[in-house]
Formats: structure tokens, sequence, C-alpha cells
């Protein structure tokens, strides 16, 4: 059977079928949406939230495959899992939208093939775009455009030389939400080359205004301005800079150490995964060797996937949130580890579980100290954990007034690093549990 389907994807590949009738349906988009549609050239899509984006673009990608022959297509993303959002909704429409079987083989997660040899590839960017080198492309389009790193740009852009030469097509179809006044997806807004649309959450009617409001209640100015105003804001910055994690990000070396830490960031309610990040220290060096994500599952089967990384890997420390719903699962642990267990809270909590007064433990000091310990080259990171950077890369530092805050959209991974990193700084008690 898998013969079978390879050999006829090559006959199309050989004698590509006109698909060039096939229509989608556009009836009931918005009116930036049918403008996006129809535009020809390179486009830069920033919106707000929820505002219809990846919907328009993967109508938009399925009915140019479908109208060119063997053109070549990228969908891609910093991680896997945005990448295959937009990738599965070009396969909906492609499978469900046109009425008819356009597939020369049944898609994988990566790859699409159509009967007029269009091909529409899956990947994520990681960190230099490195790995996908080679293709010659059509189309680019990079989903959250404004996450991906310059070195990406510099590795993928030229895929589509050949293309604007001999095919008047080399397009690129950025969509994000944006992320400061920084990084390419910004520059295209600058570029004439580029068709801008700039759509705001506050213009979609399919989201209901209370929520809008209530939003813009409970988050800051700045925070409202770039997730529902679609805003550049000058005040938004990255914490960890691109040229500061590939200082850090290498090839490890052998590795001796004294001490081994575990931090752990567990889902939130809507979340949807925990995070995981080992740190090996041997001072000054902190070495960080594994970096893990799990589906959010219930709080037993956390405690069974910690318990079984304490007995391979043999902790000195534990870090966890115990705020929320790390609570539970900190209780857990502190029952059966007792010292190896470090509680850190991202509340301001004044007294510790005895009751008494200490200094204050805030988010921002975590992070503060993993920084300083980065730009110092005290920090090691395996190259090969990639994840762990596009969730740092994903931070920013915003000041409202005096006061510092830290955000992140794909923090899991970074709430994990900087808890572990803490322990580098800890001096382990003999008898009982931390509780900062």
């Amino acid at each position: 059977m898998a013969y079978k389907r390879k050999k006829n994807r090559q006959t199309y590949l050989r004698n590509p079928i006109d698909l060039s009738d096939i229509k989608l349906d556009v009836g009931e988009l918005d009116p930036w949406q049918k403008e996006v549609f129809s535009y020809h050239g390179n486009i830069a899509i920033r919106a707000g939230r929820q505002v219809g984006k990846s919907y328009i673009m993967a109508k938009k990608v399925a009915q140019f495959a479908l109208e060119n022959k063997g053109v070549k297509i990228l969908v891609s993303a910093s991680s896997e899992r945005q990448a295959m959002y937009l990738y599965d909704k070009i396969t909906y429409e492609l499978k469900f939208s046109a009425n008819m079987d356009v597939f020369a083989e049944t898609p994988t997660m990566r790859k699409t093939t159509l009967k007029n040899g269009s091909e529409i590839y899956c990947l994520p960017t990681g960190l230099t775009g490195n790995l996908i080198r080679g293709l010659t492309l059509d189309v680019w389009v990079p989903d959250e455009a404004a996450y991906i790193e310059s070195a990406v740009y510099t590795s993928i852009t030229p895929m589509l030389w050949i293309s604007k030469k001999e095919r008047q097509m080399g397009f690129i179809w950025a969509l994000s939400t944006p992320f400061g006044k920084q990084g390419k997806f910004y520059d295209m807004f600058q570029d004439e080359t580029f068709k801008h649309w700039h759509i705001t959450s506050l213009e979609c009617d399919r989201i209901p205004k209370d929520e809008l409001a209530k939003w813009k209640r409970e988050f800051s100015k700045i925070e409202y301005a770039q997730e529902v105003l679609g805003e550049f804001i000058d005040e938004v910055s990255r914490l960890f800079p691109e040229e500061l994690l590939k200082k850090c990000f290498k090839k490890l070396p052998s590795l001796n150490y004294s001490s081994k830490f575990l931090g752990i960031d567990v889902a939130r309610y809507g979340g949807d995964s925990n995070a995981f990040v080992e740190v090996l220290w041997e001072r000054p060096k902190a070495i960080v060797t594994m970096a893990e994500t799990t589906e959010r599952v219930s709080l037993v089967d956390s405690f069974n996937r910690i318990t079984k990384l304490q007995e391979e890997r043999k902790y000195n420390l534990l870090l966890i949130d115990d705020g929320g719903v790390g609570g539970g699962l900190a209780d857990f642990l502190i029952e059966k580890y007792r010292n190896k267990v470090m509680c850190l809270n991202n509340a301001q909590r004044l007294l510790d579980k005895w009751g008494e007064k200490r200094k204050a433990l805030l988010k921002e000091d975590m992070y503060s100290y993993a920084l300083i310990k980065m730009e110092s080259g005290e920090v090691e990171i395996s190259e090969d954990l990639e994840d762990l950077y596009i969730s740092l890369a994903s931070m920013q530092f915003i000041y409202e007034g005096d006061h510092l805050k830290i955000t992140g959209r794909n923090s899991h991974l970074a709430e994990a690093f900087v808890r572990a990193m803490w322990g580098c700084k800890s001096k382990p008690l003999k008898s009982f549990m931390y509780s900062f």
C-alpha cells in the first residue's frame, strides 16, 4: 500500500492534473480577509488575538496550491506545535472544502502533496532554520512571525530567489501578534514590498465585547495594546536577547558536577503542559542538559513522572512553584522527599510556613538571577534543547511605572528553567523543606 501511494505521488508529480477550477468558499469572510485572500504578493498581517488571521491564511494557502501546478509552500513557526496548528487548518480546507479528492497521497504531519504536483511542507524553524535548508520555495508562511529568530530569515529567504525570477512568485506571507519594536517582522512594516494589514480584536464581531472589556481591566495597558490592539510597543523588550541565547546554547563538553537540580512548572487551570528542566551545578558553571514538557495530566501522573526522574537522576533539589494547582503536587513531593523539595511561589508571601517573617521572593528575582548568570558566561545549555530556546526567546519584560513585569506566551520551560537555576544559589537545609 505504501509503495502504491508513493507510485501515485510520482505519477502526479510527472503528470499533474489541473485543479485550478476548484474554488474555496469565501462568502462569510470579513472585508480585510477577502483582501488578503485575493492579494498577489508579499503579505504582513499584525493583529490582535483571535481575529481570524490563521483561518484566512489557511484558505489562501489552500487556494494558491490548487490554482498553481507544482508550487512548493513552507508553513513554519518557531515551535512545531504552532506550525502544526496552521498546517492542520490548511489540510482541512483541502479535504473538506474542495469537494473532491485532491491529494496525491495521504497527508502526513510534515508534508501534503496534491494531484497537481503542489507540495505543502510543515516544519518548525528551530533556532536557525539550518535544518530546512535545501528547499526551493514559491511561498513561505511564517506563523507568529514576530517570535521567529532573525537567523531563520537568513536561512529561508534565499530559498525564494529562484521562484521570484522564474515564476514571479517567491512570496512571504507573514502573520503574527506583535512582539515589541524589534526583529524581522517589525521590519516588514517598514518595507514597501509588503502589503500590510493591521487588525485589532475590537474589530472582530466574533469576540464578545464584554470579554475584551474584562481583559482591559485585568491586564496592563501595554499588554492590552499588544495582545488586543496589535500594536508595536516601545516598552516591550526581550528578556533574553538573541545574541545572549546564541552564546549560551552550545555543544556540551563532558560533564562533571557536584549538584543536580530539577525545576518544575505545573500547568495552570486551562494550561496545556507541565515543564521540567535539569541543571547540573559545578561552581561557578550551571549546565542545562534536559528540558521536556508533558501534556497536562492528573497530579498523580505528574507525581509519578517526577518520582521516575528522581529515581533515575537523583536530584539534590526539586524546585517547584507551590502556588495554585502546584500546591497539591508540592505537598505530595514534600511528604516523599522532605528536604529535597524547595517551593518557589511567584506570589509575595511575607510569612513562611511557620508564620515567621521573611523577605519575599518574587518571580523577577528568579529571572534576574538566571539572566545575570547567563550574561556572566556561567550558563551552558545543550544546543539540542530547541524548545527551551524558543521558550526563553518568547519572554519579555515590561515596565509599568516603577514595576517590572515579566511575561511570555510560551513560558512553561522558561519558568522551570529559572527555578532549576535558583538551586545554584541555594544552600540546602538538612532537616526541613524550603518555602520561599
